[in-house]
C-alpha cells in the first residue's frame, strides 16, 4: 500500500477539514527521482568536505595535532588559507596543486583522499540509502582511507586510528548480529591465525621480529569489522591484492589491499 493511498484511507470520510490535511500531506510527497537526485546532490558536496578533514588528520597526526587545535594552514609556508583555499578537490585543481602564497607542492594522495570519500558517500547512499548501516559504513570506510593514506606517508600504522576501526568495526557486528559473539570469536580467530603465520615466518627467517606486524593487527581488522560468513572471501581477496600491487607497483602499503577488501565484504 503506498503512502497516498494509507493517506487517503485515513482521512476518508472526516469531512472538509480532513481533505485540507491531505493536501497538506500531499505537499511533503516527493518523488522516489527527485529525493534520490536530492541525496546525490547532498553526498556529492558532503562526501569531499568530510575528505577534506580527513586530509587535516592525515597531514596533522604525526605531528600530535588535532584538525581543530588550529586553523587550516600551509605546511610549507605556515600561512593561514582563506576560504577560497578551502573547497575539496576544486581549490587543488584551481591552484594547479600549489600553495597560492609560497607555491609548494601539495601532495597528490591528499585530493585522492577527498575523491576517495566523495565515492564512499555516494556509492553507500546508492547502497543502503540513509540509514544506520550507511553511517557505520561511511565512518568505517573514510577511517580506512585515512589509516591507508597515513601508512602510504609514514610508512606505519597509526594506532589511534586502528583502535577507532576495531570499535567501528565490533559496533557495526554488534548492531547486525545482535551480539558481541560475532565480533570476538572472528577476531579472535585472525588473530590466532596472524600469530601462526608471524611464528611460523621466523623459523625460516634468521631476523626473527620481536614485535608483532602490522600484518597481524590488519588480519584482527578484517576478523571485527567483516562478518564471519565473508572471512575466508575476504582474506583470499586482499592477498589477491595484495599480489596485484606487488606486480604492478611494487610495495605501496598494506592497508589499501586490506581497505579494499574489508570494503568490498561491508558492500555484499
Amino acid at each position: 500500500m503506498t503512502e497516498r493511498l494509507r493517506l487517503e484511507l485515513g482521512f476518508r470520510g472526516q469531512g472538509l477539514g480532513a481533505s485540507k490535511k491531505l493536501k497538506e500531506c500531499y505537499l511533503y510527497e516527493m518523488e522516489p527521482w527527485l529525493e534520490t537526485t536530492i541525496g546525490l546532490i547532498m553526498m556529492v558536496v558532503l562526501g569531499p568536505a568530510v575528505g577534506n578533514y580527513a586530509t587535516s588528520v592525515v597531514y596533522r597526526l604525526p605531528f600530535g595535532q588535532t584538525p581543530f587545535e588550529k586553523k587550516p594552514y600551509c605546511g610549507h609556508c605556515n600561512t593561514m588559507l582563506q576560504p577560497r583555499d578551502l573547497f575539496p578537490i576544486l581549490s587543488y585543481l584551481l591552484a594547479r596543486g600549489k600553495c597560492r602564497y609560497c607555491q609548494g607542492v601539495i601532495r597528490a594522495s591528499y585530493i585522492w583522499v577527498e575523491v576517495v570519500c566523495g565515492a564512499l558517500f555516494i556509492i553507500n547512499y546508492l547502497t543502503f540509502g540513509i540509514s544506520e548501516t550507511f553511517i557505520m559504513v561511511t565512518t568505517i570506510g573514510v577511517f580506512l582511507t585515512i589509516l591507508s593514506a597515513l601508512e602510504y606517508h609514514e610508512r606505519k600504522l597509526f594506532d589511534l586510528i586502528l583502535t577507532y576501526l576495531f570499535g567501528l568495526g565490533a559496533l557495526l557486528q554488534t548492531l547486525q548480529t545482535g551480539t558481541i559473539y560475532s565480533f570476538f570469536y572472528s577476531g579472535f580467530i585472525m588473530l590466532f591465525a596472524g600469530v601462526v603465520i608471524w611464528r611460523a615466518s621466523g623459523l625460516f627467517n634468521a631476523q626473527r621480529l620481536k614485535q608483532v606486524p602490522d600484518y597481524v593487527w590488519l588480519m584482527v581488522l578484517i576478523g571485527i569489522i567483516v562478518p564471519q560468513p565473508l572471512l575466508i572471501a575476504t582474506s583470499a581477496l586482499t592477498l589477491g591484492l595484495v599480489v596485484i600491487q606487488r606486480v604492478l607497483f611494487g610495495k605501496i602499503t598494506a592497508t589499501i589491499p586490506v581497505s579494499l577488501a574489508i570494503y568490498a565484504a561491508l558492500l555484499v
